[in-house]
């Protein structure tokens, strides 16, 4: 199992090199070690920096840096279940002009496509690039978070993943880290494909931080039934959220 970390450029900006080196170290300690990459989307394009030498600092000033203001941020640390241990089978994958895409999991279907010394998640980026995303049927197992020019999407059929947010600010990632500690926390269902900027425009932003939180709520059948399909609760068990959180209206 590996770990992920995605969110927009702003946010990125905002966190800053020392938050960001700090939250890349923690999910490479918790469960990577074969290899770190980033990858930026800014425009109608996509580049990725990766290898298994990165070092978090390495990580944290690419996501700060590129070209453009605005776009996504997707960070990944590899722990190896299978392929070599190297720099060709890090993620993120850069899987045609203008997409990337990053894994958590293993899934089996693909392991047994892959070329020797080829990870399962790098056999599903090389067909994905001859064919685009509508020619696969499945993603890989696990969790799967796209970058393209559009924003974030996510395939999550199991693993880890939260949305963390603190007042104006998200993130997605596959783990809590002390270096967001008095962030609010919510799990992301299995099952779940979801496109992020969208959901969080017209739904996130106005429910789920509330919920047995603040004391605050919205009573209306659409943003509960939402918040019921797709986010599978708050975490009560890492602490309140900062007294300068404020309900979201």
């Amino acid at each position: 199992m590996c770990r992920l970390f995605a969110t927009t450029r702003v946010t990125a900006r905002i966190l800053g090199v020392p938050t960001l080196s700090s939250i890349a170290a923690s999910l490479h300690k918790a469960m990577g070690g074969d290899g770190m990459g980033v990858a930026l989307s800014y425009g109608k394009s996509v580049s990725v920096t990766k290898g298994r030498s990165m070092t978090s600092i390495e990580c944290a000033r690419a996501m700060v840096g590129g070209k453009g203001r605005t776009g996504y941020v997707l960070f990944h640390t590899r722990l190896s279940s299978q392929g070599d241990v190297s720099d060709s089978n890090c993620h993120p994958f850069l899987v045609r002009d203008g997409e990337a895409i990053a894994h958590n999991g293993h899934d089996m279907a693909y392991a047994s496509l892959a070329r020797p010394h080829e990870s399962d998640t790098a056999c599903y980026a090389r067909l994905v690039s001859i064919g685009g995303v509508e020619s696969i049927i499945n993603a890989p197992t696990g969790v799967v978070i796209g970058v393209d020019s559009d924003g974030l999407w996510v395939n999550k059929t199991y693993g880890s993943l939260y949305l963390a947010r603190y007042e104006d600010l998200w993130v997605l990632i596959s783990q809590k880290v002390d270096a967001l500690k008095d962030w609010a926390y919510m799990r992301i269902r299995n099952g779940l494909a979801l496109d992020v900027p969208d959901a969080l425009q017209e739904e996130v932003y106005k429910a789920p931080q509330a919920y047995k939180r603040v004391g605050y709520r919205r009573d209306t059948e659409r943003d509960m039934a939402f918040y019921e399909r797709v986010w599978g609760g708050l975490d009560d068990d890492f602490g309140p959220i900062s007294s300068s959180d404020k309900p979201i209206k």
